[in-house]
């Protein structure tokens, strides 16, 4: 007599034949309850699981999939909280993505390790950790991930959502594989960060307290060689000015977003990142473009086909700003910029007219800068005449 119990009966799985994604809770709740029983064997298009709500912990052990051997996709939603027993590997021989949330015993480095482990004997190409470290680990995740998955198939690494803080700070921190081309690592609370970019072409640091730690210092190890980075993204990080240095040593970049943050002025360099495609200086404090900023800007567009984005920032219409406004209508850089600008008195003007604006603002400068020319001359004359006058007055009492 058989003592477990299918979840579904085989009549049940039989009739979907043709399933490709299944979305299942896990009910079962005894040992008797089989999760994914022989049943499954008949769902032989079935290529993506997602666990929902599980009434129990889930283990993976060699058998849990063994009638699903053409599972690529598995996730483990946050109400699941699962782990890898040793073994595990062989029912995953054909996973290429793995979404976790909660692992048993995370706090432990030896179960951290046999999770990694089992996992490096699997053709997994894209693992992602979403709300699965707290702050109250002993040890560096990076390190277990990058030394079990150094000869492997890995080619993206998510960790989103976690509390990481100074995690990614020491300098003991080892290289990533030399697989991995992205790494995600939005919204940990990060306030420092450096590591050895290897062969990583996606960075993505969004969503983190990296501002303070930026203005002085650069996110790629130094001693390395020049990365192969593409992509970097450092929105939302509290920026309010960045090292000069801090894109050096990455030719390759084409793509930078430092949208979000409270920049007013470019402190960093891009002129010799020949293949930057895209700037997004988005919702910052800019008001204007200085001179060095712009010839930048002009560099690069000789090379190649490039776009500065300074929407949603608030860009003056005033005399000082009046070289970046006739330069926005003759450079060759695409500048994306608001619908709107503010005159000198506060006055809120379409910039659809920019043409008349400039107009305007020249004349308005040019009697300005004569007033000032006139204003500088009267003074500097009637000071002549005092240090005259005085000079003249001491002179008589000194021959009295």
């Amino acid at each position: 007599m058989n003592r477990h119990r299918n979840m579904f009966s085989d009549k049940t799985m039989s009739d979907l034949k043709t399933l490709e994604k299944l979305e299942i809770d896990i009910r079962a709740k005894s040992k008797k309850d089989i999760m994914f029983g022989e049943g499954y064997k008949y769902l032989i298009n079935l290529s993506s699981l997602n666990i929902g709500l599980c009434y129990i912990q889930v283990f993976v052990d060699r058998k849990i999939f063994q009638f699903m051997p053409l599972l690529t996709n598995i996730s483990f939603d946050m109400h699941c909280r699962m782990s890898i027993f040793p073994g595990g590997h062989q029912s995953l021989q054909s996973v290429r993505q793995l979404y976790v949330h909660h692992l048993i015993s995370v706090q432990n480095l030896s179960y951290f390790n046999s999770f990694t482990n089992e996992l490096k004997r699997t053709p997994i190409e894209t693992l992602t950790f979403q709300k699965t470290f707290p702050n109250s680990l002993d040890y560096f995740p990076w390190n277990p991930i990058s030394e079990s998955f150094y000869n492997s198939s890995l080619k993206k690494l998510r960790m989103t959502g976690n509390k990481l803080y100074e995690s990614f700070s020491s300098s003991k921190l080892n290289a990533p594989p030399s697989s991995l081309q992205e790494l995600n690592l939005s919204s940990n609370r990060l306030y420092m960060f450096v590591l050895d970019l290897g062969n990583i072409r996606k960075l993505n640091l969004q969503k983190n307290l990296l501002g303070a730690f930026l203005s002085s210092h650069r996110y790629k190890r130094s001693r390395t060689i020049n990365s192969k980075l593409e992509y970097i993204d450092l929105s939302m990080n509290h920026i309010e000015k960045l090292t000069f240095r801090i894109f050096q040593g990455q030719p390759n970049l084409k793509y930078i977003n430092l949208s979000r943050n409270k920049l007013q002025k470019m402190t960093f360099r891009v002129s010799r990142l020949h293949y930057l495609r895209y700037l997004n200086l988005s919702t910052n404090n800019f008001t204007t473009l200085d001179k060095n900023a712009m010839e930048n800007f002009d560099v690069l567009s000789k090379k190649t086909s490039f776009i500065v984005n300074l929407r949603n920032n608030a860009l003056h219409c005033t005399c000082k700003t009046l070289p970046f406004l006739k330069w926005t209508t003759k450079t060759k850089v695409d500048v994306l910029i608001n619908d709107n600008c503010t005159l000198g008195d506060g006055t809120i003007v379409s910039f659809s007219s920019i043409d008349s604006i400039i107009q305007q603002l020249q004349k308005g400068c040019t009697t300005y800068t004569s007033l000032i020319i006139g204003l500088t001359t009267v003074l500097a004359v009637i000071l002549a005449v005092v240090v005259f006058a005085l000079v003249y007055k001491y002179r008589w009492i000194e021959m009295l």
